[in-house]
């Protein structure tokens, strides 16, 4: 998969001088892959759902029994498991469900997508496909980009969180503005996407055939232009999907559910997610009665 990552940054916050400390510490239900299944404690062999994806789902920040994956688990009474990794591109998602999802009983598989997962499987394509099999490391091929490669820029970013909130917010806000214009006239961009649609459709297939069902969550804020291509492509597979990326709820509400100065979700960001995506599989009558009868 290019990378095992093994453990969240926990995040202290002193407010008075806008400074963070970072330190590195393993997830009490983390594996060594770098997805810490669930905080219920429930296992691979025994899920009910499976959720793939990426920090989003994982819940970068968030203490396992707050992550909306595990809260899904409490409002439905299905023992679920989180096999979301931190980086992870849709492409890498579905590898890794096929190298260990496919092992558990779950008929509902959850795949998280989030908008930085067109340039995520372009770079874990292109590492695959061109020097994975003389032994480069994916971090290593990250750095090859110029001065301003992905992980370059991810340092830099990571330099600017440890010093001050201030430079970190300017940061993040100077480069989504850079990223939002640019991906909807990119070439690149046309090729993500086409990746995007190819990993969907084809873990939908795959798991229809043995039973199961692909639900596919969109998360976090799109590109106008993705966001309607990617929902007309799911409903015209009839692949049911939740869209979480609403922007009336994550731009004008990003100071109660996003985690001040990272911009991942909160504890209530996960609430709400939960919730929703909670609504929707009841709406389409994706929860089995048993589960119906445990809530």
């Amino acid at each position: 998969m290019g990378r095992q990552l093994r453990a969240p940054f926990q995040l202290r916050i002193n407010e008075r001088g806008l400074r963070l400390n970072v330190s590195h510490e393993l997830a009490p239900n983390e594996s060594s892959w770098g997805y810490r299944t669930d905080g219920a404690g429930a296992r691979l062999s025994d899920a009910e759902i499976v959720v793939l994806g990426d920090s989003f789902s994982y819940g970068w920040l968030v203490s396992d029994e707050n992550t909306w994956v595990s809260r899904l688990g409490a409002l439905s009474g299905r023992r679920t498991v989180n096999l979301s990794v931190p980086g992870y591109g849709t492409s890498q998602a579905a590898g890794l469900y096929r190298l260990h999802g496919r092992a558990s009983q779950a008929r509902l598989v959850l795949l998280a997508v989030c908008a930085n997962d067109i340039t995520d499987n372009l770079r874990y394509r292109d590492w695959r496909d061109r020097v994975a099999s003389s032994g480069v490391d994916y971090g290593v091929y990250l750095t090859r980009g110029g001065p301003l490669s992905f992980l370059t820029r991810f340092q830099i970013a990571r330099s600017l969180l440890q010093r001050s909130l201030l430079l970190q917010q300017f940061w993040r806000w100077a480069y989504d503005l850079q990223e939002r214009r640019r991906l909807p006239h990119a070439e690149e961009n046309v090729r993500g996407m086409q990746i995007l649609r190819d990993d969907l459709s084809g873990l939908a297939e795959e798991l229809s055939s043995h039973g199961r069902t692909l639900v596919v969550v969109l998360i976090d804020v799109w590109p106008r232009n993705s966001h309607a291509e990617l929902k007309g492509f799911l409903a015209g597979r009839r692949i049911p999907f939740a869209d979480i990326a609403d922007p009336v709820i994550w731009r004008f509400r990003s100071t109660e559910l996003r985690i001040w100065g990272d911009g991942h979700w909160n504890e209530m960001g996960h609430r709400v997610v939960a919730a929703e995506i909670y609504r929707l599989l009841r709406h389409k009558g994706l929860l089995t009665p048993a589960a119906r009868r445990a809530e």
